[in-house]
């Protein structure tokens, strides 16, 4: 990977989360008004504040598309791409550590058992997360899995079951993905910052060869 490219990667992800967060695509999301809307708010502190319900099919895309584009392999902005920024050696290892510790603590989030679950049955958060994002409500079948939409049925889209036992732990999966991409934009501006340095005032990755500026 060269700078240029790295670049392009975090600044891509930076724009596409302050898109996420702003106060138009709030508006956007808000279809229907009622209690059925997501809203999304940073806080003093950098935290986000996430209120949203599963109940509305309308709304649940609109989230699902939204956390898919990080959460997914092979978008521009994933969080796998953004690892093999920090990962290629142009960003200093101390970020690369920061960033491997966020993406450590959403996954531990992630994999963490749910405290309800349909009898008989082991769900994590992920599982969770995923049935969602890759379920009957967003169309997209994950790696070829057509029982997502099955367990959406069953579990999140369930009319009593789903609204009072799923939607509260769903909203927990939602909160460590956006606090992953919430911290994860911040840590990008510093790293965008020095790989501006790098190239303004040095040598630094064009591709095939090293280009110094001067």
């Amino acid at each position: 990977m060269d700078t240029l490219e790295a670049l392009r990667i975090l600044r891509r992800f930076n724009y596409v989360a302050t898109d996420m967060f702003n106060e138009v695509t709030i508006a956007r999301k808000m279809l229907h008004g009622g209690e059925n809307t997501y809203e999304f708010s940073i806080g003093e502190q950098g935290d986000v504040t996430y209120s949203g319900g599963i109940g509305d099919t309308e709304q649940t895309r609109a989230l699902a598309n939204d956390l898919r584009l990080f959460y997914q392999q092979g978008d521009i902005v994933s969080f796998q791409n953004v690892r093999a920024v920090y990962e290629s050696c142009l960003v200093d290892g101390e970020l690369a550590r920061e960033l491997g510790a966020l993406l450590a603590a959403m996954d531990k989030s992630l994999d963490s058992p749910l405290w309800i679950a349909p009898v008989g049955e082991t769900w994590t958060y992920r599982r969770l997360l995923e049935t969602t994002l890759y379920g009957r409500v967003s169309h997209v079948e994950y790696k070829g899995d057509s029982t997502r939409a099955e367990d959406y049925d069953r579990t999140v889209g369930a009319p009593l079951f789903g609204f009072a036992f799923m939607r509260p732990q769903f909203d927990t999966a939602v909160h460590a993905v956006l606090r992953a991409v919430k911290r994860i934009r911040d840590l990008n501006e510093r790293a965008i910052a020095e790989l501006l340095e790098s190239a303004n005032t040095g040598t630094f990755n064009a591709g095939s060869s090293d280009v110094t500026n001067g």
